[in-house]
């Protein structure tokens, strides 16, 4: 036994190594704690601001964080593809169809999918003392699709005026 040492701190915890590294439920290699990584919370909220594209952002960044780059990229061009379909549909609608489904199924859907697929590794990078991504940031990537798609739509519009003999 070791005499007391009043510099101390005597509720600190033991500086000892740990004996066994603490178990991998996911069996990824985690990043170190100071990366963050988002939840699927964070996720829903890149979506509402910004559609299934800031969505898949924020999932293909948890991607590339943990090693699975090419899993990452593969969730980015499925977001592409599916925020295209999502406007094309509701471009096609007519106008008597309710557009509330169209507008909260995906921020469902990606929050969902983002559980399924990234939660096990997320909550466990938490639970080791892993950094939680910022809302702020999330928040910040939705808004930044938001004015991309919106000039995409409008740059369309604006072409399809012309071409039509609309202006």
């Amino acid at each position: 036994m070791q005499p007391f040492d009043p510099r101390q701190n005597p509720y600190a915890p033991p500086t000892a190594p740990m004996a066994h590294e603490p178990p991998r439920v996911s069996g990824l290699a985690l990043p170190g704690q100071n990366v963050a990584l988002y939840n699927a919370n964070q996720v829903a909220l890149a979506t509402f601001c910004g559609t299934v594209l800031a969505g898949a952002i924020l999932m293909t960044l948890n991607e590339r964080r943990v090693g699975r780059a090419s899993a990452g990229w593969a969730l980015l061009g499925g977001g592409v593809v599916v925020a295209g379909l999502l406007f094309g549909l509701a471009f096609l609608l007519p106008e008597n169809v309710p557009s509330l489904p169209i507008s909260i199924g995906p921020i469902v859907a990606m929050r969902f999918f983002a559980q399924k697929r990234q939660g096990m590794f997320v909550s466990e990078h938490l639970m080791l003392g892993g950094k939680k991504g910022s809302g702020w940031a999330a928040f910040g990537i939705g808004m930044a699709c938001l004015v991309v798609i919106v000039v995409v739509v409008v740059a369309i519009a604006m072409v399809y005026a012309v071409a039509t003999g609309e202006v």
